[in-house]
Order: structure tokens, then C-alpha cells, then sequence
């Protein structure tokens, strides 16, 4: 739905103008939204996991047997950045 923020009537998607030519700001049930690119991290390949470790994708492998989260998208394997750094610090030992 889209909404005119003056007197925030909802009306369908194809208007975009509001009230004396104002414009209308995309609203999901009359409340403002923020883009999902801004608030959700995009998901690594084990390539990526690899290099932010800065190891082989060999020991990738071997840590997903040791535990490290993922999941799978169909059959793309895929990693949760935060997940990955909060397993790091959860493994973490003091030497």
C-alpha cells in the first residue's frame, strides 16, 4: 500500500501523487519502511568465510563439522556473518 503522510490514507500502489501534487512514501499497513539492503547483512559463501578467516576453504569445511552455523538455500551453502563472528567469539580460548 501507499500512503499519503498528510491525512495517511492508504491507497493502491499505481498513484503516486498526494494531496496538491505532494508525493506519497511507500508504507507496509501505513507505517513507514526501511529497506531491507540497510538492516540485514548479505549472507557469505564459504569463499568469503575463508578470507574474513583468513584459511583455506578446506578448514571451512572442517569447521562445519566442528560446529560453525549455516544454512542451506536450496543447495547453496551459505553464512550468517553475525553468526560466524559470534561462534569465533564463543571458541575463542585464552592461551
Amino acid at each position: 500500500m501507499v500512503c499519503d503522510q498528510a491525512n495517511d490514507k492508504c491507497r493502491p500502489p499505481g498513484r503516486t501523487s498526494g494531496v496538491n501534487g505532494a508525493q506519497l512514501t511507500r508504507r507496509v499497513g501505513c507505517m513507514e519502511t526501511t529497506p531491507l539492503s540497510s538492516s540485514i547483512e548479505k549472507l557469505w559463501t564459504i569463499g568469503e568465510v575463508a578470507s574474513y578467516l583468513g584459511c583455506t576453504v578446506r578448514h571451512v569445511h572442517n569447521l562445519l563439522r566442528a560446529g560453525l552455523p549455516h544454512l542451506y538455500l536450496g543447495r547453496l551453502l551459505r553464512f550468517d556473518p553475525q553468526e560466524v563472528r559470534s561462534y569465533l567469539l564463543k571458541q575463542r580460548r585464552v592461551a
